[in-house]
């Protein structure tokens, strides 16, 4: 709903820009054209989780696509302005990868010239607030028909202001955390901000230790109240290093998480392994206790091993919540 939206209220300026009202559904088109790699579940979660946010979501496959979207229009209409689209549909793409820069998940927004994933850490995946005030002003420009250029100006505005907002107030706790800590004497190797349901004004505290991460709950508008650490373990090495040369999608798994846990579980008749992302882990109460009851939350990977810690099959869960299983022969 956020890229449509976003794709609508752009498609709301350029109509009256450029005189077209074919350019309303251009727009909304295009501001959701990098999701079609969506598809790419269909190939298993592996290839997802490699390929998800990549080539349609960087800079260089965003102006492919916006050249081939613009050139399947032209084919169809003759009229339609060829070089003005193609610029309004790469306008629309950036704005998508602008849109899932700022979540926690990661964007591959340099492929195919590098894989490292790249995050503004700004919004939670589902805002309330922002989706929903840019549903608000599109609908305005509906309302007001005679201010609907301006609205939908702002509506673009809103887009790239609230994250920026929420960014600055990212940066500005973690500075005041970073220091109290250095106050008190507490110990790390580096502390993030990640956001939560309801960023900017809860967040979840990320501290990474040699053997460990830490994980505790943000209000800004009580800093100073005590902090509650959960303690998750980082995948042992010995185990991992040779699990992954039988398994391709812990490797897959451990390059894709940002904050990679494990947990190690007795089972009758071997062990089993739960591997974690805390970037979708919560510390707010209801998502949290969803979280537990669930026993994993979404994007996580569970391996199940004889007595001789040979694995035997693993299972994955979507952030649907589907789970995927694979026997390993």
């Amino acid at each position: 709903m956020t890229h449509l939206t976003a794709g609508a209220l752009g498609g709301r300026l350029t109509e009256y820009r450029f005189g077209k009202k074919q350019l309303f559904w251009f727009c909304v088109g295009a501001a959701w054209l990098p999701d079609i790699d969506n598809l790419f579940g269909l190939l298993g979660p592996e290839f997802y989780l490699l390929h998800h946010r990549g080539i349609t979501h960087s800079f260089i496959g965003g102006l492919m696509l916006a050249l081939l979207f613009a050139g399947v229009f032209r084919l169809f209409s003759k009229t339609f302005p060829f070089v003005s689209g193609l610029l309004v549909a790469y306008a629309c793409i950036v704005l998508h990868i602008f849109l899932d820069l700022i979540t926690s998940y990661g964007t591959l927004i340099f492929s195919p010239l590098t894989r490292e994933r790249f995050t503004l850490n700004s919004v939670f995946i589902i805002d309330p607030i922002f989706t929903g005030a840019m549903m608000l002003l599109l609908l305005s420009t509906r309302v007001w028909r005679n201010r609907a250029k301006q609205i939908a100006i702002a509506g673009l505005g809103w887009i790239i202001l609230y994250p920026m907002l929420s960014f600055g107030v990212n940066r500005a706790v973690t500075r005041y955390y970073s220091g109290r800590l250095d106050n008190e004497g507490i110990p790390y190797q580096r502390l993030e901000l990640s956001t939560e349901p309801f960023s900017p004004f809860l967040w979840k505290l990320v501290l990474e230790h040699e053997g460990h991460y830490s994980l505790a709950g943000v209000n800004v508008f009580d800093l100073d109240r005590e902090l509650r650490f959960e303690f998750h373990s980082k995948p042992n090495p010995e185990l991992t290093g040779a699990l992954v040369q039988q398994i391709s999608m812990l490797k897959t798994f451990l390059w894709f998480a940002r904050y990679p846990v494990m947990e190690y579980e007795h089972v009758p008749g071997g062990g089993r392994l739960l591997f974690n992302d805390l970037r979708f882990f919560s510390t707010v109460g209801f998502l949290q206790r969803s979280i537990r009851n669930n026993n994993s939350a979404p994007f996580s990977l569970v391996i199940d091993l004889d007595t001789d810690n040979t694995p035997l099959s693993w299972r994955y869960r979507r952030p649907r919540g589907t789970v995927v299983i694979h026997y390993i022969e």
